[in-house]
């Protein structure tokens, strides 16, 4: 017989540490318009150890989203499901229902063989957010073997006008340029993005601790 999971357990536990009086504040960064009760992230993570392994299928397959948080959760259990083709299974389930980008971040991927190809699937798709966990993919592919084909990939991206795919495009280029300068330096430099984001990369590059003086100077003689 299937095992059912009592969703009812992870959503009163998720009610007992709301904190309303920071609903205000919280959806203005999130930008989601699902009910929220804004729980810490202390406490998300200790609800999720409360799913156990052999749990962990039959809690996705409830397909509960009663709150913003029940799609944090969602989307950090998936890392749990080792089989890829499960894991594309729940996550294609979970993205019609993604309207922000934390729950996209949430997300984490394992290195897989199929993985690069579902990065270019999602960003081909029509929706934003699906979008996002395509470029995100594209973080686990900054190595020697991988940066020119990502570069490529992100060279398609140059017409997009969302908002929340462009900053994390933005993210990814200056990730990049700390872990392939060259190549990255020669990629902005070619005009091979937007101006918008070639300048929240320079931005992002700026503001990292990672990225020296000398760079930060370059780097802004590529604005028009």
């Amino acid at each position: 017989m299937e095992k059912k999971f009592d969703i009812e357990r992870i959503n009163v536990q998720l009610e007992r540490c709301a904190n309303p009086q920071k609903e205000v504040w919280s959806r203005g960064i999130i930008q989601t318009q699902m009910p929220m009760l804004v729980v810490m992230s202390a406490d998300i993570n200790a609800i999720l150890k409360t799913i156990a392994v052999d749990e962990v299928v039959p809690y996705l397959d409830a397909e509960v989203f009663k709150y913003y948080e029940n799609t944090i959760i969602y989307a950090k259990t998936l890392h749990r499901v080792r089989d890829f083709e499960l894991f594309k299974h729940y996550l294609y389930k979970l993205i019609p229902v993604i309207d922000n980008w934390a729950t996209v971040d949430s997300i984490a991927f394992r290195t897989e063989d199929s993985l690069l190809e579902l990065s270019k699937t999602l960003l081909l798709d029509a929706r934003t957010f699906a979008r996002r966990i395509g470029v995100r993919i594209l973080f686990k592919y900054l190595d020697d073997a991988n940066i020119d084909n990502t570069l490529a990939l992100v060279k398609t991206l140059k017409s997009e006008t969302e908002y929340y795919v462009n900053m994390c495009v933005a993210w990814l280029l200056c990730d990049s340029f700390i872990k392939q300068r060259e190549k990255t330096l020669t990629f902005l430099s070619l005009d091979n993005v937007s101006e918008f984001v070639l300048r929240k990369t320079i931005s992002k590059c700026c503001d990292s601790f990672r990225v020296t003086a000398a760079d930060k100077t370059l780097l802004r003689t590529l604005l028009k």
